[in-house]
């Protein structure tokens, strides 16, 4: 089943069953026509998600460990998570290769715990650990070079996108874990949430 929409000179076509969308728009001065696929935005959606949930997992270890030495099992984990310990646990695979988390396998005790203190961890750390592409990417494809907008545009970008994704690694290199579950448990507190 397909449904379109015109809004603001595109044409959205739906594809409800394979969750696409197809946007379709000519620019009648510059001679562009443009027609792109956007898959539902998992990709993308998974980028930011991941990094949420590796500091949700971040900081969640650092609060149910910090009287103690322990390690904690991944369905413990992705019960506050509110998701699948399988997917847990990849997410905690990406920090161990990091060394952000350490992990000890089977029987009694088997789990993961932080591999160095929550205040020496940055949210930086945790980024670099789980997000392997740029913030911003250009296009899969190369543009049409006989558009004026087509030529352009990747060279536009590149620079605000560079200084942009540079701001906010500056910005997470100055918060660690610690500080994060400091103003989390401050949030969870709060009784207007």
């Amino acid at each position: 089943m397909s449904n379109r929409t015109f809004l603001f000179g595109l044409h959205f076509f739906v594809d409800e069953k394979n969750f696409k969308r197809t946007v379709s728009t000519i620019d009648i001065n510059h001679q562009c026509n443009y027609i792109g696929i956007v898959e539902r935005g998992e990709r993308y959606v998974a980028v930011v998600s991941r990094y949420s949930i590796a500091l949700h997992i971040l900081a969640w270890i650092a609060e149910m460990t910090k009287d103690r030495d322990e390690f904690v099992a991944s369905d413990r984990i992705a019960a506050s998570v509110n998701t699948s310990p399988v997917f847990i646990r990849r997410i905690l695979g990406s920090l161990g290769k990091a060394r952000l988390v350490i992990v000890q396998h089977g029987g009694t005790g088997a789990g993961w715990k932080l591999a160095r203190n929550p205040d020496s961890i940055t949210l930086l750390e945790v980024y670099e650990a789980v997000v392997q592409k740029p913030l911003f990417e250009l296009h899969h494809s190369t543009p049409n070079s006989g558009c004026i907008i087509g030529k352009g545009i990747q060279p536009a970008l590149n620079p605000i996108y560079s200084s942009a994704e540079e701001a906010m690694k500056r910005q997470l290199a100055q918060v660690t874990i610690a500080d994060l579950l400091e103003e989390t448990l401050v949030q969870g507190n709060n009784k207007q949430l």
